[in-house]
């Protein structure tokens, strides 16, 4: 990346960003597998868009400019969410870094990740993907709201949760990561559009996170 000219980085993030747009489409128009495919490229474009906005800006002006994210922390009398889920109807599925929870409800689709493996999690290399059957359900869902738990995570990980915050016009989706306190930190809060904003404090209730007093 330091070899790489700031006019080429700029380049790049163009040419992602069109292939967002052309995403952002193809999720809204196809189905099964491709739409699933779909969905998961729009939200690694949407992530490397971010990161090399940051590197192209920092070749551009020089020095970097130390971003101040918004971060708030939340309280849950929660120790183990998977009997809370499972009552509520969400769907368990065994992931090799933990576990993920699957509620589809009035065309709104609710996905919670529980990650016990932060290493598992970032070297995946995506076979969870490859061996599930793909949810049709999903196809007729207008929004979708995403929530990473990370119960554990090492040090060299922990700023990329700050990127994991994305929103669109039908897509919410952002981490949080467990403290020594035992709550429940979001490293990049983004305050949602008007859309997701029922569904945001939905997931949040169904966790059982209130905003800890500041």
């Amino acid at each position: 990346m330091k070899n790489i000219k700031a006019r080429t980085l700029w380049i790049i993030v163009g040419v992602l960003f069109v292939i967002a747009v052309g995403l952002i489409f193809a999720v809204q128009y196809t189905n099964d597998v491709l739409n699933k495919v779909c969905l998961v490229s729009l939200i690694v474009t949407f992530i490397l868009i971010t990161v090399l906005i940051q590197f192209a800006s920092i070749k551009s002006f020089g020095k970097a400019k130390m971003i101040k994210y918004k971060e708030i922390e939340y309280k849950t009398d929660l120790n183990d969410f998977e009997e809370v889920l499972n009552k509520l109807g969400y769907k368990k599925t065994i992931r090799v870094y933990g576990y993920s929870y699957l509620l589809i409800e009035n065309r709104h689709a609710y996905k919670i990740s529980i990650v016990e493996s932060s290493n598992a999690y970032f070297n995946n290399d995506n076979e969870d993907d490859k061996n599930q059957k793909p949810n049709k359900e999903l196809d007729r869902c207008k929004t979708f709201m995403g929530i990473e738990i990370f119960n554990e995570i090492d040090e060299a990980n922990v700023d990329k949760l700050k990127e994991f915050t994305i929103q669109t016009n039908n897509i919410y989706y952002t981490a949080f990561v467990k403290m020594e306190n035992g709550n429940y930190k979001c490293l990049n809060y983004e305050e949602p559009k008007d859309l997701h904003t029922e569904c945001f404090e939905k997931i949040l209730k169904d966790l059982h996170f209130t905003e800890k007093d500041n």
